[in-house]
Protein backbone atom coordinates (compact mmCIF):
# COMPACT_ATOMS: atom_id res chain seq x y z
CA UNK A 1 0.00 0.00 0.00
CA UNK A 2 0.75 3.67 -0.46
CA UNK A 3 1.76 4.47 3.42
CA UNK A 4 4.12 1.57 3.32
CA UNK A 5 5.99 2.55 0.36
CA UNK A 6 6.19 5.70 1.43
CA UNK A 7 7.22 4.87 5.14
CA UNK A 8 9.86 2.45 3.68
CA UNK A 9 11.37 4.74 0.84
CA UNK A 10 11.20 8.06 3.28
CA UNK A 11 14.64 8.89 2.62
CA UNK A 12 14.77 8.30 -1.57
CA UNK A 13 13.87 11.04 -3.78
CA UNK A 14 9.54 9.59 -3.82
CA UNK A 15 7.19 11.42 -6.20
CA UNK A 16 3.68 11.23 -6.73
CA UNK A 17 3.92 9.64 -10.33
CA UNK A 18 6.89 6.92 -9.22
CA UNK A 19 4.49 5.76 -6.26
CA UNK A 20 1.07 5.30 -8.84
CA UNK A 21 3.62 3.51 -11.22
CA UNK A 22 4.81 1.23 -8.55
CA UNK A 23 1.27 0.94 -7.30
CA UNK A 24 -0.13 0.12 -10.74
CA UNK A 25 -2.33 3.18 -10.59
CA UNK A 26 -2.80 6.26 -12.38
CA UNK A 27 -1.94 10.24 -10.62
CA UNK A 28 -5.82 10.64 -10.38
CA UNK A 29 -6.77 7.50 -8.56
CA UNK A 30 -4.14 7.87 -6.16
CA UNK A 31 -4.79 11.46 -5.95
CA UNK A 32 -8.37 10.60 -4.77
CA UNK A 33 -7.98 7.81 -2.62
CA UNK A 34 -5.62 10.10 -0.54
CA UNK A 35 -7.78 12.81 -0.40
CA UNK A 36 -11.18 10.47 0.26
CA UNK A 37 -9.22 8.18 3.13
CA UNK A 38 -6.84 11.46 4.84
CA UNK A 39 -7.64 14.59 3.44
CA UNK A 40 -4.56 15.74 1.82
CA UNK A 41 -2.66 15.31 -1.80
CA UNK A 42 -0.71 12.34 -1.90
CA UNK A 43 2.51 15.27 -2.22
CA UNK A 44 1.10 16.82 0.87
CA UNK A 45 1.31 13.20 2.77
CA UNK A 46 4.89 13.01 1.84
CA UNK A 47 6.24 16.32 3.23
CA UNK A 48 4.40 15.26 6.56
CA UNK A 49 6.17 11.90 6.39
CA UNK A 50 9.51 13.20 5.70
CA UNK A 51 9.05 15.96 8.37
CA UNK A 52 8.54 13.70 10.82
CA UNK A 53 11.31 11.13 9.85
CA UNK A 54 13.55 14.45 9.89
CA UNK A 55 12.10 15.33 13.28
CA UNK A 56 13.05 11.56 14.52
CA UNK A 57 16.47 11.34 13.01
CA UNK A 58 17.47 15.33 14.71
CA UNK A 59 16.07 14.04 18.12
CA UNK A 60 17.94 10.00 18.12
CA UNK A 61 21.31 11.22 16.06
CA UNK A 62 24.45 13.36 16.06
CA UNK A 63 23.72 14.23 12.71
CA UNK A 64 23.32 18.52 12.05
CA UNK A 65 20.34 20.19 10.74
CA UNK A 66 22.30 20.48 7.57
CA UNK A 67 22.53 16.58 7.17
CA UNK A 68 19.11 15.61 8.22
CA UNK A 69 17.82 18.20 5.52
CA UNK A 70 19.70 16.71 3.16
CA UNK A 71 19.06 12.68 3.76
CA UNK A 72 15.38 13.40 3.48
CA UNK A 73 15.40 15.64 0.06
CA UNK A 74 14.75 18.96 1.81
CA UNK A 75 16.28 20.60 -1.02
CA UNK A 76 16.21 24.81 0.47
CA UNK A 77 17.41 24.51 4.10
CA UNK A 78 14.93 27.71 4.96
CA UNK A 79 12.52 26.10 3.26
CA UNK A 80 12.60 23.01 5.35
CA UNK A 81 13.37 25.39 8.46
CA UNK A 82 9.19 26.97 7.79
CA UNK A 83 7.60 24.01 6.78
CA UNK A 84 9.56 22.09 9.96
CA UNK A 85 8.25 24.80 12.17
CA UNK A 86 4.93 25.01 11.01
CA UNK A 87 4.49 21.94 11.60
CA UNK A 88 5.90 21.05 15.04
CA UNK A 89 6.36 25.22 16.31
CA UNK A 90 10.15 24.83 16.35
CA UNK A 91 12.87 25.15 14.66
CA UNK A 92 15.02 21.95 13.22
CA UNK A 93 17.83 23.24 15.53
CA UNK A 94 15.52 23.86 18.49
CA UNK A 95 15.07 20.17 18.34
CA UNK A 96 18.48 18.97 17.60
CA UNK A 97 19.99 21.31 20.14
CA UNK A 98 17.08 21.73 23.00
CA UNK A 99 19.25 23.42 25.24
CA UNK A 100 19.50 26.03 22.71
CA UNK A 101 15.69 27.06 23.12
CA UNK A 102 15.27 30.35 25.02
CA UNK A 103 13.58 30.47 28.66
CA UNK A 104 10.59 32.47 28.88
Amino acid sequence: NAHELVTEQIDSDLSVSGISSILGVSERVLNYAFRENLGISPLQYIQVQKLHAARRQLKSTDLSVSDVCDIYGFNTPSRFSRQYRRMFGELPSQTRYPDSRKEN
